[in-house]
């Protein structure tokens, strides 16, 4: 089992998702918002789902309250943090923040959130490619050699005699992210259909 950043799938072209592996993603998540002016503030966010020291930034429409900056980067703070509402600091276990003044128009705030997903359910989202081909097999005792671009070694490989239609069962001789070798126990009866699921 490996940890690692999904952006690691785009710098490795040769990145194998495989199903005990975890990956780290970044959630973007936006919703309209009302602070308080007060000591502290209280920022009012319906269902929020952040934890202390998530980081939170902030755009209006019109003016924010002194003491919150648009654009500047906040962490939520585990004093007063409730399913539904959170206090802020500028830095991470920070003091929370007061707000004075006046405020208008419609606030938002976007939070990232770092959570770790397994490589199936990574799989899962990406939509479980899928390859296939449709083949007549050469010798039924040596390997026949299927090329795919699923760029991964966890895969399902279903065989279908395309004459009968019927499942075929065979041997799996050998796979990799790109490969697989398929052995015969007895010849099909004709066209053979690789189904390859990643």
């Amino acid at each position: 089992m490996s940890v690692k950043r999904l952006t690691d799938l785009a710098e490795f072209t040769d990145t194998a998702i495989n199903d005990l592996d975890f990956f780290w993603t970044d959630e973007i998540q936006e919703s309209t918002v009302t602070t308080s002016i007060a000591t502290p503030c209280v920022v009012d966010w319906t269902t929020h789902g952040l934890v202390a020291n998530n980081q939170v930034t902030f755009t209006t429409t019109g003016a924010l309250p002194t003491g919150i900056v648009a654009g500047t980067t906040y962490y939520v703070i585990a004093t007063g943090l409730t399913a539904n509402a959170f206090q802020l600091s500028l830095t991470s276990g920070g003091v929370a923040i007061n707000t004075t003044g006046s405020q208008s128009g419609v606030h938002s705030a976007i939070s990232y959130i770092s959570k770790k997903i397994s490589g199936l359910k990574l799989k899962s989202l990406l939509g479980g490619k899928k390859y296939t081909e449709t083949f007549t097999p050469g010798a039924i005792n040596i390997a026949n050699v299927i090329t795919h671009n699923l760029n991964t070694e966890d895969i399902i490989v279903q065989l279908w005699d395309m004459m009968k239609a019927e499942v075929i069962y065979a041997d799996i001789t050998f796979n990799s992210i790109t490969e697989i070798n398929i052995k015969f126990a007895s010849n099909p009866s004709g066209q053979v259909k690789v189904i390859v699921l990643g």
